[in-house]
């Protein structure tokens, strides 16, 4: 049997403990001998008996946490982190995110940092996300109105215009289509992650997550472009721990 902390209810400093007393008589509720659930007035949750140890009702994810989280890189991406030390989903607003297309032969595009993972190793269990882009540079001469681009969320900034590998291994690639009018947002696009889970290590360097664009038919840029990005991307993803 576990003994809890009085509550302030009681009228004593929530941080003390204290047993029952020699008359046996119960000065605060003790955690479950056998079975059922406690609410810990110290650590705001419930807890519970399993075979004689004492546990925590897992979180629901709905909870806002500051433990083991990463950080948003940049004034443009803000996150919200909920879930546990253990269970996280991230959410990214990207609020005019600036992207400069690059006008390379077979490596049109550019990637930007978005989030730094916490040092440790992290699994994707899943991501989502949409986003709209809006063309702020001349249309005629660098990325042309209306064309396909490719867009997802990697481990590595973007190398190559199709997206591949690492370029879109926390989010899959999807495919959109670019603004036809000069500083108005094209519609928006919506892509996910395909697959299992995927494992990253970064217990040396920690996992950073980007935001890569690719333009794959060389026609259909003729000249470096300056993009605005804005959407929402969700990720879903486990802290395994450091080592």
């Amino acid at each position: 049997m576990a003994t809890r902390y009085i509550a302030k209810a009681y009228g004593v400093n929530p941080t003390t403990a204290i047993a029952n007393d020699a008359t046996g008589r119960l000065k605060v509720q003790n955690l479950p001998s056998a079975t059922g659930l406690v609410y810990d007035s110290v650590s705001n949750t419930f807890k519970y008996n399993a075979n004689g140890t004492i546990k925590t009702l897992a979180d629901d994810g709905t909870s806002t946490t500051t433990v083991n989280i990463g950080a948003p890189s940049g004034a443009t991406v803000s996150a919200v982190e909920t879930g546990n030390g253990t269970q996280h989903k991230t959410v990214l607003t990207l609020t005019a995110l600036p992207l400069t297309l690059v006008n390379a032969d077979g490596l049109n595009g550019k990637g930007v940092k978005i989030y730094d993972f916490p040092l440790g190793s992290i699994t994707i269990l899943g991501s989502v996300g949409h986003v709209a882009e809006t063309t702020t540079s001349a249309i005629l001469t660098t990325l042309n109105g209306g064309v396909t681009y490719n867009w997802g969320v990697g481990s590595t900034t973007q190398v190559n215009a199709v997206l591949a590998t690492t370029e879109q291994d926390i989010q899959t690639k999807a495919n959109g289509v670019s603004s036809t009018v000069i500083n108005v947002a094209a519609a928006a696009s919506t892509g996910a992650l395909a697959g299992g889970a995927v494992g990253l290590n970064g217990t040396g360097t920690a996992i950073d997550a980007f935001f890569n664009v690719g333009v794959a038919a060389d026609g259909d840029i003729d000249g470096d472009a300056t993009t605005l990005w804005t959407g929402v991307i969700t990720i879903t993803w486990l802290f395994n721990g450091v080592s």
